[in-house]
């Protein structure tokens, strides 16, 4: 047997209650002021914290610094307004941001473009690590090949942009075409962002190589000082400048792009993918238990339908039109909006995105429809067993699965014209010759709207 220790932790930490305060900075923008891009980090530390949060936090100042210097010298405004915010107390629960949400839920949810955030700036100096809801995808890889690569040797080998290490050192394990990225949890303050308000999200940093150690051994210690960042983790603090120059430039592409540069067919094939995974995971169970996921998936069939034929159609914009822009915009940002549910998941009502919940066992990670997930697994235990306790289960799973594809059906309505319409008929009449004009739509009439319970 192992031998037993026995260890005296002396604690020398008090409860008292404390008054904090978000600091919030904003370049007002000249066109559409009335929609922001917010960008966040937090101050507050464990102990020294040079890495977690400094590292960020000091960007986060030297940006706004940048961008404000620029405005005074030259008039220079963003299209949309940006926001520089600057929480407190996040190590104590994502209080300052959770409470900053609350406080301006309205505004923010009607009005935000997405929240950019960095939890801190580098863990090691091997590669990119981006951490994204899919509808940021695309404006963070074109962002990543206009930034120098602050690694001497990757240039010498011909990489001489953050995308190309990226995708070099960590290319997707699927599409092999692009950098991975990895799902969005709910560790920083992004959490009340994506997943309680809908609003396209993402962290970003510097990392190291994930494959000897999964965190960096200097993380909340008395040991994370600035020493060790200026010697040894970033000595002349190259790394910091390339992610703060990526995190600038995502900004200013959200912030001036005239139509928002989303990624609505990336945001399709993470939905396709995951349901095609849980239906090899579980499909033969579902079918045991009387029950498919059929609409499930033509949901998911009509949402990607829907993205790529509104993607082609914003090349006939007219973007001298206002109106015809901020129409379509106002479409694209829907979509997020649209995967909320306002009761919150099954046992989680913190946590509100259908498809993008953080994992229920570690915070940390981000997955993909977690509650499904979740329950069958639970079920799949008792698979030949009935109980009041699994048919509880069945029955949540029956009622979330129903909501889920009505959530992601709605993702795809938004980018129609249309106040309500029947998914599957859409998709079997027009697949991929669906257009947007008004003349070919179909009109339901209210028999042909309703669905029985087993439909749903």
């Amino acid at each position: 047997t192992s031998p037993s220790y026995q260890v005296t932790i002396d604690v020398h930490t008090e409860k008292q209650m404390a008054t904090v305060r978000n600091v919030i900075g904003i370049i007002r923008g000249g066109e559409e002021p009335d929609r922001y891009v917010v960008l966040g980090s937090h101050r507050d530390a464990w102990l020294f914290g040079a890495v977690d949060p400094s590292s960020s936090q000091a960007s986060l100042i030297e940006l706004s610094r940048v961008l404000m210097l620029l405005h005074k010298e030259t008039g220079w405004r963003p299209r949309r307004t940006l926001v520089f915010c600057s929480w407190a107390a996040s190590e104590y629960g994502l209080m300052g941001s959770l409470e900053w949400i609350e406080q301006f839920k309205t505004q923010l949810q009607d009005r935000t473009v997405a929240y950019l955030n960095s939890d801190l700036i580098m863990l090691g100096t091997h590669s990119l690590a981006v951490t994204a809801a899919p509808l940021l995808y695309d404006v963070v890889f074109e962002a990543s090949k206009l930034v120098s690569n602050p690694d001497p040797e990757e240039v010498a080998a011909g990489r001489p942009t953050l995308y190309d290490t990226w995708i070099y050192r960590t290319p997707h394990p699927v599409h092999s075409t692009r950098p991975e990225t990895f799902p969005i949890g709910a560790a920083s303050d992004y959490a009340g962002f994506i997943h309680h308000l809908g609003i396209p999200s993402l962290d970003i940093c510097y990392n190291h190589d994930m494959t000897p150690t999964v965190w960096f051994p200097l993380y909340h210690s008395l040991y994370e000082t600035f020493e060790a960042v200026d010697e040894l983790y970033d000595p002349g603090f190259v790394y910091h400048s390339a992610v703060l120059r990526l995190w600038g430039q995502v900004a200013i592409s959200l912030a001036q792009a005239q139509i928002l540069p989303y990624s609505l067919c990336h945001y399709a094939d993470y939905i396709q993918e995951a349901q095609r995974d849980m239906q090899q995971e579980y499909g033969e169970l579902l079918a045991d238990n009387n029950r498919t996921f059929k609409y499930f998936l033509e949901a998911g069939e009509v949402f990607s339908t829907v993205a790529k034929t509104f993607e082609r159609n914003l090349k006939s914009v007219d973007l001298s039109n206002p109106l015809a822009v901020r129409k379509v915009n106002d479409q694209l940002m829907l979509v997020e909006r649209s995967l909320i549910a306002p009761s919150g998941l099954p046992d989680r009502p913190d946590f509100n995105h259908v498809v993008l919940s953080p994992s229920s066992s570690n915070a940390y990670v981000g997955s993909s429809f977690t509650p499904i997930a979740d329950l069958l697994l639970l079920l799949s235990k008792t698979r030949w067993t009935y109980s009041e306790e699994s048919a509880g289960l069945w029955k949540t799973l029956d009622q979330h699965l129903a909501a889920v594809t009505h959530h992601i059906n709605s993702a795809a309505a938004v980018l129609t014209d249309q106040l309500w319409w029947t998914g599957r008929h859409l998709h079997n009449r027009y697949s991929d010759q669906f257009e947007m004009a008004d003349s070919e739509f179909v009109s339901i009439s209210s028999t042909e709207y309703d669905h029985t319970p087993e439909e749903l």
